[in-house]
């Protein structure tokens, strides 16, 4: 059944006050755009319809399809800007120019019913029906506007509201949630197994294990997987395989594939990735830089996923229900997830709640108006890089040209021809994929470089690093007063060759990461590591009047150090400590590969002070002692001689 509209055109209108009789006002694009919205429903439709419909309804509903455009052209025609001429539109023949089509579409659309009622889906008669709906709309708006309009009743005004952009006051942005999915691991069962679970699992991930590559496929048959981490082996063929079988699959190529391996291993790693895959996860793991790899291969295979059908997310912005329906319905078609509103207000509090790649925004809605919108998303930092396509049945190119000086992507005009719409939604998500791509690319840029820096102030002192960086080519310093440190590990040659390499190296980090914090905590640079040896000095780069003292306190820490590990591990580990005060040269040595490094005889003095202590013992030269005072409990050890500088007086200090 047919329910006649009618048009509320009170919003549109300003009464104003005349001697004897009211005379309504009403700008000429609001009925033009009122003339044009039922007609654009009635075309987008039966385009809809003749793409669905089966061989018998098509010749009526081209007619149907061709009068929607012989009215869009005849509105067009007598309601433009410039040539509107109201006599012209009092005109009998004008006014049954506008009327012959909307008769005919009726009738079309009723003989489709008759045709059509027992053969159909339900989607075709509902398309079919609002079809009819629109036309008779036109009808009734033809009485309520166009009549009163050649009576006189109606005075036409031409004027259009500018956009005042303005803060936003929606609510606040929220933080993005990271990035999941769903890992599959090829390994065998083991602790690794267990420790990059759970450590998957607390950013979010699934993670599910196989311990082949052949299981692995089979698993991906039955279910999605977004990235693969693949334990290294001997033989690049097995990640050959899995690549090879990936890229023979569409379903599966766009999944990133992370190779996991022990560092001393990276060489097989190494061949790995140039047989394809796209990363290296090193063992033991580092939780930040393990989920930071796993969400950048996870993003960019998001990327790879659009890019292969290019669809997105797309919010369409339309106060009529009909333009909504005709809209969502050729973007679903294409593969895009459409959410849709009615209101502007709405779409920038949608738009502030959660992430969309376009938005398709009506020019002219009840309350805000669709220019103001885009004036104020674009001048929010939040969003004014979100894509915005106008769609308006406004043709005027100022209107045009103004959005897209205010930042609107492109334009499309009412009513949506099909082509039109794909080509400029397409280009519209390729520029945001290629915007997303290079904000990706920056922020690994930004991070490579703190990553650099970093490394860099490990190597060298703060302010040195910074002088580095600055250009400054020759960096060499005389400090008259610092305190110079050596520790060496007891026992420690003969005690390397009797337990494996690796556990070498764990044992010796977890000494010198603990010698490390206790000098940063102190306010200590450490100079260098030299196998089991360690160098330190107090007082510089920057002075300090209290180096002396930090230093010992250094060294008790050092020996308080190994005494928790022998307590631990029962090894029989020791440690000499050796101090000297006094004047040094400080410079970076080297090229590619930097080092800041102490000369001069403190050194030497410092160093010897090391190699004839006592393990157990800190032990200091005279010169350190004077500048402890009374700070510490000091045992006179007597005269010891050094090689070029004769008998020098020295001291021990004990851990407590």
């Amino acid at each position: 059944p047919i329910r006649p509209c009618q048009l509320d055109v009170t919003p549109l209108l300003a009464t104003s006050m005349k001697t004897k009789h009211f005379i309504r006002e009403i700008e000429l694009s609001a009925i033009r755009h009122d003339l044009r919205t039922p007609v654009n429903h009635i075309i987008g439709y039966s385009e809809l319809l003749l793409e669905e419909a089966g061989e018998g309804l098509g010749e009526d509903l081209q007619r149907i399809h061709s009068g929607g455009r012989e009215l869009l052209s005849v509105i067009n025609e007598f309601f433009d800007d410039a040539t509107f001429d109201l006599n012209k539109v009092r005109e009998d023949a004008t006014l049954l120019k506008l009327r012959t089509p909307v008769t005919q579409i009726i009738g079309y659309c009723e003989l489709l019913f008759e045709e059509a009622s027992d053969r159909a889906t339900k989607e075709i008669l509902d398309d079919l029906n609002r079809v009819l709906t629109a036309a008779s709309e036109w009808l009734n708006m033809m009485e309520s506007t166009l009549f009163p309009m050649a009576k006189g009743e109606l005075s036409i005004v031409t004027k259009h509201k500018k956009p005042k952009p303005g803060p936003l006051t929606a609510t606040p942005f929220p933080k993005q949630a990271e990035l999941t999915g769903r890992l599959l691991l090829i390994m065998d069962p083991g602790e690794f197994t267990d420790e990059l679970r759970d450590l998957t699992q607390s950013g979010g991930h699934q993670l599910d294990s196989v311990p082949s590559i052949e299981e692995a496929l089979e698993r991906m048959k039955h279910g999605p997987v977004d990235l693969i981490l693949l334990a290294a082996s001997p033989h690049t063929e097995g990640a050959q395989q899995l690549i090879d079988s990936l890229a023979a699959n569409t379903k599966w190529r766009s999944v990133p594939v992370i190779i996991v391996a022990p560092l001393e291993q990276i060489d097989l790693a190494t061949r790995s990735i140039k047989a394809g895959a796209d990363g290296f996860l090193s063992i033991p793991f580092h939780r930040e830089q393990t989920l930071r790899l796993i969400n950048r291969q996870l993003t960019e295979k998001r990327l790879r996923d659009r890019t292969a059908a290019l669809t997105g997310r797309i919010l369409v912005v339309d106060d009529d229900e009909n333009n909504r329906d005709v809209l969502s319905k050729r973007l679903k078609r294409s593969g895009h997830e459409v959410t849709t509103t009615t209101s502007a207000e709405t779409a920038i509090s949608l738009l502030l709640e959660r992430e969309f790649d376009l938005l398709l925004l009506d020019m002219i809605m009840a309350g805000m108006n669709g220019d103001e919108a885009l004036a104020q998303i674009k001048s929010d930092k939040r969003l004014q890089n979100l894509p915005v396509i106008m769609i308006s049945g406004l043709d005027q190119m100022d209107d045009i040209v103004r959005c897209i000086e205010m930042g609107a992507e492109d334009y499309l005009p009412k009513p949506f021809d099909a082509t039109l719409l794909k080509a400029r939604i397409h280009a519209a998500l390729e520029k945001k994929r290629l915007r997303d791509q290079e904000t990706i690319h920056l922020e690994e840029i930004e991070i490579e470089k703190a990553r650099s820096e970093n490394l860099l102030l490990n190597i060298l002192p703060v302010p040195i690093a910074n002088r580095l960086k600055e250009g400054e080519q020759v960096i060499a310093d005389h400090f008259p007063s610092v305190s110079v440190l050596f520790s060496d590990l007891v026992g420690f040659t003969q005690f390397s060759t009797q337990i494996p390499p690796q556990e070498l190296v764990i044992l010796l980090n977890r000494i010198f990461t603990e010698f490390d914090e206790a000098a940063a905590t102190l306010g200590i640079e450490k100079i260098k590591t030299i196998g089991d040896a360690y160098m330190a000095a107090a007082g510089l780069p920057r002075p300090s009047d209290h180096h002396a003292r930090s230093a010992v306190l250094l060294g008790k820490a050092m020996l308080r150090c190994l005494a928790t590990l022998r307590d631990e591990t029962g090894l029989n580990l020791a440690i000499r400590v050796g101090i000297h005060s006094g004047p040094a040269t400080g410079g970076i040595i080297g090229k590619n590969k930097f080092i800041y490094d102490l000369w001069g005889d403190t050194v030497n003095v410092a160093s010897r002070m090391e190699s004839h202590g006592e393990p157990g013992w800190i032990q200091i030269t005279d010169t350190t002692a004077a500048l402890l005072g009374q700070a510490f409990q000091l045992k006179e050890r007597g005269p010891l001689p050094v090689k070029g500088k004769g008998m020098i007086k020295t001291f021990l200090i004990d851990e407590s």
